[in-house]
């Protein structure tokens, strides 16, 4: 089994550097995502990617668990290796149907940055192709462009 020379070993992360932190923001198991944090688990620890708790929640649309993590000091401007952060994830993902909306508001209200761009130069709210989430962003003072 290789070994990453970039992190050391610790109990419990798997070779792409996934804590089961992760794996619980992934399933959006928010009594397992307090027991990890309770016993000392990184809110903040991102995979070999950059992919951390809080993007793989955005993903998955498990609103709860990204609350809880921000509550614990999640950083919502973490960005994975392609520049995209939690929000640019939720906004990708929120224009499945029924994806709960309130994932991207709450991100918003921590501080996440409307205007940040990727490494090909896109923001997240040029994901934002329906209008309740063109609300969502504009309601938070958003006056740029919605276009990919």
């Amino acid at each position: 089994m290789p070994t990453w020379p970039w992190r050391k070993s610790r109990p419990g992360v798997d070779n792409y550097g996934r804590s089961p932190l992760w794996y619980q923001a992934a399933e959006g198991d928010v009594a397992a995502i307090q027991k990890s944090l309770k016993a000392g688990m990184d809110a903040t620890a991102a995979d070999k990617d950059g992919f951390s708790a809080l993007h793989v929640a955005a993903e998955y649309g498990h609103g709860p668990a990204i609350k809880t993590l921000i509550a614990a000091g999640a950083d919502v401007n973490c960005i994975d290796r392609y520049g995209n952060g939690p929000l640019w994830v939720a906004s990708r993902c929120a224009n499945a149907p029924g994806y709960d909306l309130g994932i991207v508001t709450a991100l918003i209200e921590a501080g996440a940055d409307m205007n940040h761009r990727n490494h090909v130069g896109k923001t997240p709210p040029g994901w934002a192709m329906k209008e309740n989430l063109q609300a969502i962003y504009r309601g938070a003072g958003y006056t740029g462009d919605f276009e990919l």
